[in-house]
C-alpha cells in the first residue's frame, strides 16, 4: 500500500496472490479445463482477463456456462504451465514443450508469452534446427522467432546449406529466407548451389518453381567464371533457363546483398553509408548521447556499446534494428569502458580493454545476444587503449593484401576532423575513414598472414599497422598511404 496526497494506492499483486492462493486451495474456482487426463480448476474471472481467447469463450451468451471445458488442442503437459502463467506471470521454460507452450500462447493470444518463447527458442537455435524453427515460426506467424531463425541461418548458412532438411523445407519458407533482407551471406554462390540441390531433389515437382526462386538471387556481382561453373553443374534445362533469365535482370539491378553498408554514429545520430548507390543516409537518434564507443554489426543490427558522457564512463548499450529502424537498450557491460575495442565473433561481441573510471584497462568480455548478457572472458596481457580488433573467417588475423587499388567514394559531410580514424574489414572490401571524405580499396587478392610471431600479435593499434616486409606496404590509419 501506497500513499501519494490524498489517495491510497493498493498494489494489485496483492490481488493477483490472492487469487493464486485461492486456486491453489481450489477455493471460489468455478472452472475445470481438460486436455487428456489432466485437469485444472481455475476461475474464470482470472482467465477471462488474462486471455482474450478464454473472454470471447465465456463470453458467449448462447450457451450455459459449463464448468467442464475441453481443452484438447492445448497439450496436456503444457495446460497446468498456461495456467500457471495466466495467475501468477511467469513461467520456466523446458526444451521439450517450449514449441507446444508457444504454439498454445499462440492460440491464446497471450502476446507477452509469445515473445518469452520466442527469446528462450532463439538460445535453442543451432545448425540442425536452425530452418525446422523458421518453418514453425512462419506457421505461427511469430515475426520475432522468424527474424531470429533468419539472422541464425544467415550467420551458419555454410554449414546449414548442406543439411538435408533443407531439401525438405516449403517453397514458402525457403522465398522466405532467400528474399529476407535479414538473411545476410557472403556466399551467394553457396545459395545458388543450395537452390540448385532443392530443385534436384523433386524435380517433377520443383522445376516450375525455379524462377521463383533465382529471382531472389543476387547475381549482379557475381564473376563471370563462377557463373559458367554453374552452368556445368546445373544439369537440369530448366533450371538453367531460370538463372540465365534471371542473370539478365539481375545485371541491370545489380543488387547484391544487405551486407554491403557501413554506419557512424556521431552526436547520438546513426548514418548510414549504402556501398551500392554510395550515398550516406541519416537514420533514427539513439536513445543517449556518447562519445568514445565502440560500434559493431551482427546479424541485421548494429551494437553500439561503452563511451563517456562528460567525465563518466558508461557501461550501458544500445542495438539498432535495421529491419524496424529503431534502437533498443542491450545488457551494460561489467564495467564502464570507453576507448575499447569491439569485435563480433562467432554470433558474439568481444569487447577489448580501453579506459576505464581507474586508467586503462586490460579486461576483456564476451556478450552473446541470444542471452543478452556479458561475461568476463579473461584479460589481455597488458593493458590497453585506442586500440581496434578485426575478425577473419572466425579466427583473429592481421590481414595485409598484395595488391591495393583505391577508389573514391561519397564524401561523408562531417563538419570536423574525425578522431582515430579506422579500417573495417568485410568480406573482399576494406574501408577507410579519413577526415575529408571516406575511401575503399578492392582486394584483387588477400595475404592473410596468421600470428607470425609472439612480437606481431597486435590488434589494429592506433596510427600504423605494419605489414610483412616482403611486401613494403605500410597503411597509415590517419589516411595516409605510403609505399
Amino acid at each position: 500500500m501506497e500513499f501519494h496526497d490524498n489517495e491510497i494506492v493498493f498494489s494489485s499483486k496483492t490481488a493477483v496472490a490472492k487469487f493464486e492462493e485461492c486456486r491453489q486451495n481450489l477455493r471460489f474456482c468455478d472452472v475445470t479445463l481438460q486436455s487428456g487426463q489432466v485437469a485444472v480448476k481455475a476461475h474464470r474471472v482470472v482467465l477471462a482477463a488474462a486471455s482474450p481467447y478464454f473472454e470471447a469463450l465465456f463470453e458467449d451468451g448462447l450457451q450455459e456456462p459449463k464448468e467442464l471445458v475441453n481443452c484438447s488442442d492445448i497439450p496436456s503437459d503444457v495446460l497446468p504451465t498456461l495456467v500457471d502463467f495466466l495467475y501468477t506471470g511467469h513461467v520456466t521454460f523446458q526444451s521439450s514443450t517450449a514449441h507446444e507452450l508457444m504454439a498454445a500462447a499462440h492460440m491464446l493470444h497471450l502476446d507477452s508469452l509469445i515473445t518469452g518463447c520466442a527469446r528462450y527458442l532463439r538460445t535453442q537455435l543451432n545448425t540442425s534446427n536452425a530452418l525446422s524453427m523458421l518453418s514453425f515460426a512462419e506457421t505461427l506467424g511469430c515475426t520475432k522467432l522468424t527474424e531470429y531463425a533468419l539472422d541464425y541461418i544467415g550467420e551458419y548458412w555454410t554449414v546449414i546449406a548442406q543439411r538435408k532438411e533443407l531439401l525438405e523445407l516449403s517453397l514458402t519458407t525457403f522465398i522466405t529466407i532467400l528474399s529476407s533482407d535479414r538473411f545476410v551471406t557472403d556466399n551467394e554462390l553457396g545459395v545458388i548451389f543450395a537452390i540448385v540441390r532443392w530443385l534436384e531433389h523433386k524435380p517433377a515437382a520443383r522445376a516450375p518453381h525455379c524462377f521463383e526462386l533465382v529471382r531472389h538471387l543476387r547475381l549482379g556481382r557475381v564473376p563471370a567464371d563462377i557463373m559458367d561453373e554453374i552452368w556445368r553443374v546445373v544439369r537440369d534445362m530448366r533450371v538453367m533457363g531460370g538463372l540465365e533469365l534471371y542473370k539478365m535482370e539481375a545485371i541491370a539491378n545489380a543488387r547484391v546483398r544487405s551486407r554491403g553498408a557501413f554506419f557512424t554514429v556521431k552526436s547520438g545520430r546513426i548514418s548510414k553509408y549504402d556501398v551500392n548507390k554510395n550515398v550516406w543516409e541519416d537514420l533514427v537518434a539513439m536513445d543517449a548521447c556518447r562519445e568514445d564507443h565502440s560500434l559493431v554489426a551482427l546479424g541485421s543490427r548494429v551494437y553500439m556499446v561503452g563511451g563517456q558522457e562528460g567525465s563518466q564512463r558508461l557501461r550501458s548499450g544500445e542495438a539498432y534494428d535495421l529491419a524496424t529502424n529503431k534502437w533498443s537498450p542491450v545488457a551494460s557491460l561489467n564495467e564502464g569502458r570507453s576507448h575499447f575495442a569491439l569485435a563480433a565473433l562467432k554470433g558474439k561481441l568481444y569487447a577489448f580493454g580501453g579506459y576505464g573510471d581507474n586508467g586503462k584497462l586490460h579486461s576483456v568480455e564476451v556478450y552473446d545476444p541470444r542471452t543478452d548478457v556479458w561475461l568476463r572472458a579473461g584479460d589481455l596481457p597488458q593493458t590497453m587503449a585506442d586500440l581496434r580488433a578485426v575478425t577473419y573467417k572466425a579466427v583473429p588475423v592481421k590481414n595485409y593484401w598484395k595488391t591495393l587499388d583505391w577508389e573514391v567514394l561519397a564524401t561523408r559531410r562531417i563538419h570536423q576532423t574525425l578522431r582515430r580514424p579506422t579500417i573495417i574489414s568485410s568480406g573482399q572490401w576494406r574501408m577507410l575513414c579519413q577526415s575529408s571524405g571516406s575511401h575503399h580499396m578492392k582486394i584483387s587478392k588477400n595475404w592473410i598472414d596468421s600470428w607470425i610471431a609472439s612480437k606481431d600479435k597486435e590488434f589494429f593499434r592506433f596510427r600504423i599497422q605494419k605489414l610483412p616486409e616482403r611486401w613494403k606496404k605500410v597503411v597509415a590509419s590517419d589516411g595516409q598511404y605510403s609505399d
